[in-house]
């Protein structure tokens, strides 16, 4: 996103995930070419210390010069994956020539323009399109498919796919994220006739609950009919497994409510969240550690504040001090930037809001009573979470009890319905009767507020902190799970005989934000 995702506000970002992909602002290929070190560039594609999967995306129609720019990015920054925008239908960028959005017209050049960039970067960088499913009267699928068929011939395995159309005259950037129709049925149509490709959705995700049913597959739409839906859905899972997408990308959530992100590594990559997530206090105090250390000359630039503050802006959105942070925030940088820095500004609010809501600084930002470590449902076409569990046969948490030690955990999290919970009771006690469930007495009864976890126990790997040589996995309504124990998830626990010490574990598969899958990588955050 121009003048957005700059260093400060990846760096903010890099504090709510370690292991979200973040991307860069678009930048001309001729400004990295002529003024690769100058503040401008530098703002836009410097790394600092953000240890997050990075991507530099650029802009241009010029093969040679865009080669030349990537391989300087790749040189000076180390940045390992190039992207190339041909989606963008911002004035600045699509009405300057064939650029941005335009370029959808000329898949053929697109192709050219990958085929010599991954040439000169190297067969160790990764080179992706961004793009759009249509540019003005080319909207139809037919379209897209062509597009991206033309475009894969240069080399081009991992398209991000805003899931809309473009009109390059008539509407301005805000309406061409708002007006145009989303069509998330084509993306994965085209992940289905491109088995070979790995594609990211992008386009109205506005929280992970949208961000993980969009991984998995599940939409609602008006068209297609439910019937197409349902068969599409079904021949992506039999070829690509429960996520048919790679990843899916958030831009403007996070911009508008940065908190949105903080639970992406326990929810998609089977982790711990950073320490920093603790609370908006802890945040905070670590952003400003971060510019104190790398921007001491900020100190009466307004400029320069602004760009620091700006990521910051939105961390109350939906709290108690929201209006507050943002109303001093504004008053003090426009009334004492002379003699403040932007970080004694942001403390300066801090303290504003501590008077005017105390404790809304050291709320947690997720959910305390969350599961330990989750890894998403199955995908089940938009249906609620009860009726998600449901659709998990007895016989798969059976195949699962049937790997070896375990322990039995009651736990909090209430997802089933009173109905769903008698049901799965009643095929925990089968399963205990045929001798398939040990460890737990007969006549035990399971309240109408908790579910079971089960939870077993592999020798011989190290689990994520390097610490211990047992590795404890499970399911919930026989979903996988990973790192139940020792992570603070309430609930009684009920050791089967055969089962041993256990400690916390290790994640059993990786997902997305960019948010991405596979690596979201984020929440393409």
């Amino acid at each position: 996103m121009i003048d957005v995702t700059d260093v400060h506000f990846r760096k903010f970002m890099s504090l709510f995930s370690r292991r979200s992909q973040l991307w860069t602002e678009m930048v001309v290929e001729n400004a990295v070419r002529y003024n690769l070190h100058g503040p401008t560039v530098r703002d836009a594609i410097a790394l600092a210390d953000i240890e997050n999967p990075s991507v530099c995306q650029l802009g241009g129609s010029d093969p040679a010069a865009l080669a030349d720019a990537a391989s300087m990015v790749v040189r000076e920054w180390g940045y390992r994956e190039i992207n190339l925008n041909v989606g963008c239908p911002s004035d600045r960028v699509a009405g300057q020539g064939c650029f941005g959005a335009a370029l959808m017209k000329e898949p053929e050049l697109v192709r050219d323009i990958v085929s010599t960039i991954s040439r000169q970067v190297g067969p160790e960088v990764t080179v992706t399109v961004k793009t759009r499913l249509g540019v003005d009267e080319f909207e139809s699928y037919d379209f897209a498919k062509g597009f991206v068929q033309t475009v894969s011939e240069g080399g081009c395995r991992h398209f991000i796919i805003h899931a809309r159309k473009a009109w390059l005259s008539g509407l301005d950037p805000h309406q061409n994220r708002t007006i145009p129709p989303l069509h998330y049925d084509r993306v994965y149509r085209l992940a289905r006739d491109f088995p070979h490709i790995d594609f990211t959705l992008n386009g109205g995700i506005t929280s992970l609950d949208m961000a993980e049913d969009a991984l998995h597959g599940r939409w609602r739409s008006a068209t297609p009919p439910p019937d197409e839906e349902e068969m599409l859905m079904q021949e992506l899972h039999k070829m690509r497994g429960p996520r048919p997408l790679r990843g899916v990308m958030m831009g403007r959530a996070p911009l508008n409510n940065p908190c949105v992100m903080a639970d992406v590594d326990r929810r998609f990559y089977g982790e711990l969240n950073p320490p920093t997530t603790k609370s908006r206090r802890v945040l905070l105090e670590a952003y400003l550690d971060w510019v104190d250390r790398e921007y001491p000359e900020c100190l009466g630039v307004y400029g320069l504040h602004w760009r620091v503050i700006k990521p910051i802006i939105g961390i109350f959105a939906g709290q108690s001090g929201h209006r507050t942070f943002r109303y001093h925030i504004d008053v003090i940088s426009r009334g004492e930037s002379d003699r403040l820095s932007a970080s004694e500004i942001i403390r300066k609010a801090m303290d504003i809001v501590d008077d005017h809501s105390p404790h809304v600084l050291d709320q947690p930002i997720v959910d305390p009573g969350a599961p330990a470590l989750p890894l998403p449902l199955r995908p089940t076409n938009g249906k609620n979470r009860a009726a998600q569990a449901d659709e998990w046969e007895i016989d798969e948490v059976a195949a699962i009890l049937a790997k070896g030690p375990m322990k039995i955990r009651r736990n909090a999290p209430d997802f089933l319905s009173k109905a769903s919970q008698k049901k799965r009771e009643h095929e925990r006690r089968k399963m205990f009767r045929e001798g398939k469930l040990s460890g737990l007495a007969e006549t035990e009864t399971m309240q109408e507020s908790t579910v079971c976890e089960c939870v077993w126990e592999i020798e011989g790997e190290r689990d994520f902190n390097g610490e211990s040589e047992v590795r404890t996995v499970g399911c919930q309504f026989g979903r996988p799970m990973s790192g139940v124990d020792g992570c603070g998830v309430p609930g009684d626990e009920l050791d089967s005989p055969a089962s041993s010490s256990s400690g916390c574990g290790t994640d059993t598969g990786s997902g997305s934000t960019r948010t991405k899958a596979g690596g979201t990588e984020g929440e393409e955050f």
